[in-house]
C-alpha cells in the first residue's frame, strides 16, 4: 500500500495499492488524492533504483497536464537518482502543491541497492 498525507489542510490524505504512486494535491483549502499506475517501463527503473527525480517530475507533469517544479532541490537534481520514497512538487503558476509517494516495497528494494 502507498499512502500520502496533505499538510494543508491537515488530516487529508489517502491510500493506494501496490504499483501505484499516491498523489496528494492541495490548493490550500482541499486535499485531492489520486492513485496513478506506474507504467511498466518506469516501474523497472523504480525497482532497480535507476529512476531520477526528473523522470518522476516529467511523468507527473504529463499526467496532470500542468507544470510543476520540485521543492528543495540540489543544483544537479536533473541527473540525480531519486533516493527517497516521496517528494514534493509545486505548480509554477497557481502554487498548488503535489506530494507524491512511491510504493513502500519498491522504495525498500531501492534502498537496499543504494
Amino acid at each position: 500500500m502507498t499512502t500520502c498525507i496533505c499538510s494543508n489542510p491537515p488530516g487529508g490524505g489517502g491510500t493506494c495499492s501496490f504499483r501505484q504512486i499516491a498523489i496528494c494535491r492541495s490548493d490550500g483549502i482541499n486535499c485531492y488524492v489520486s492513485c496513478i499506475d506506474i507504467p511498466e517501463e518506469m516501474l523497472s527503473r523504480v525497482i532497480s533504483g535507476r529512476i531520477s527525480l526528473l523522470e518522476v517530475y516529467k511523468f507527473l507533469n504529463e499526467y496532470f497536464e500542468e507544470e510543476y517544479e520540485p521543492v528543495q532541490v540540489t543544483t544537479r537534481w536533473e541527473t540525480k537518482l531519486f533516493t527517497k520514497k516521496s517528494g514534493i512538487l509545486i505548480n509554477k503558476d497557481n502554487k498548488d502543491v503535489i506530494k507524491f509517494t512511491l510504493p513502500k516495497r519498491l522504495a525498500k528494494k531501492y534502498k537496499k541497492r543504494s
